[in-house]
């Protein structure tokens, strides 16, 4: 029996994590595993978050967000590590409280998981006498609703933006970049609506060539990858990094940073800059102009695209399951 709380609903529904835990639930019921799941929790306090889960089953436990069985005896749990941004950019309660959280998961858990091996790395170096034959690697996928769409880049006078754009995440980097060029516009998706300090940034700097678009979905956002000069993620530090794979999938060109796990994700197919300055991502908006160049990078970005599926997802986290010893209870 595989036990999924499903509290990531209240703490960050649509997000990336949300994502991938409906695409392990979608997959283990394709397989006819024994699953359960614990919904209503989300609609509880706000608290109820941060307390360990009542469960009458036994078998492997697997919280969306940090959480553990009260029962701890009964089941092997499984943790997933997604990155250590609150560990590397967050101070004062904020910052206590979810890495107390997420501390006492990691110790007390018989298995982690590491979205990518940048991850593990930073796992490993936040808690170093953690048994490293308990770590897996395992990498998020990418829905197929992104794919090359025929006639792709007929507009291409626009800059995509996905994301939140706080802090690491570098978005000022971009603005500036832009103002330096009147060629493009910035569409942005995702991360919350503008605030003031935004929209009077960028007035300053690109006025009238910025706009957000809101809530989108899956189709949508594949036209926005297609129909984009390119997909600029100056973000300073990622953990994975679902974006990349998405632009890549879509066949759309990526400028991104050459740290954390994006080296690692990818891999050769994308613009990296050194440290995501406004010249350095100019100069990777300018490079997809040519056109030779363009085609190649995104043809060596459908290459890597075809490595992260969520079926290979769900195979690597299975074996993890069946790792563990109550696995056949």
């Amino acid at each position: 029996m595989i036990v999924y709380d499903m509290i990531i609903k209240r703490v960050n529904p649509g997000g990336g994590i949300d994502v991938l835990f409906d695409a392990l639930i979608k997959n283990c019921q394709a397989s006819e595993l024994d699953i359960f799941c614990i919904f209503g929790e989300e609609k509880k306090r706000s608290f109820s978050r941060y307390l360990d889960v009542k469960c009458p089953l036994q078998g492997i436990f697997h919280s969306t967000y940090y959480r553990l069985p009260q029962e701890r005896k009964k089941f092997d749990v499984v943790t997933t590590v997604h990155d250590f941004t609150y560990e590397k950019y967050s101070s004062g309660l904020k910052r206590f409280v979810h890495t107390s959280q997420k501390s006492r998961a990691i110790e007390k858990s018989d298995k982690v998981i590491c979205v990518s091996n940048n991850t593990k790395l930073d796992l490993i170096g936040y808690f170093p006498d953690i048994d490293e034959d308990s770590i897996s690697v395992v990498y998020n996928g990418v829905s197929d609703f992104y794919y090359p769409m025929k006639g792709g880049g007929a507009e291409n006078d626009f800059i995509l933006y996905v994301g939140g754009r706080s802090g690491y995440k570098n978005f000022i980097s971009l603005v500036l970049a832009l103002a330096e060029s009147l060629s493009y516009s910035l569409v942005c998706v995702g991360g919350g609506g503008f605030s003031k300090a935004e929209i009077e940034f960028m007035n300053r700097y690109i006025p009238l060539r910025y706009r957000h678009a809101g809530y989108v979905s899956e189709y949508d956002l594949n036209y926005l990858y297609n129909t984009a000069h390119c997909l600029v993620y100056p973000s300073l530090y990622e953990g994975f990094g679902i974006p990349v794979v998405e632009s890549f999938k879509a066949g759309c060109p990526v400028v991104a940073t050459e740290s954390s796990s994006i080296t690692e994700i990818a891999a050769g197919a994308a613009f990296l800059t050194k440290n995501a300055s406004a010249e350095e991502l100019l100069s990777g908006i300018l490079a997809f102009e040519n056109s030779k160049y363009r085609s190649f990078m995104i043809s060596e970005g459908l290459k890597i695209a075809d490595r992260f599926s969520w079926e290979t997802c769900f195979q690597k986290t299975l074996e993890v399951y069946k790792s563990c010893s109550r696995w056949a209870e």
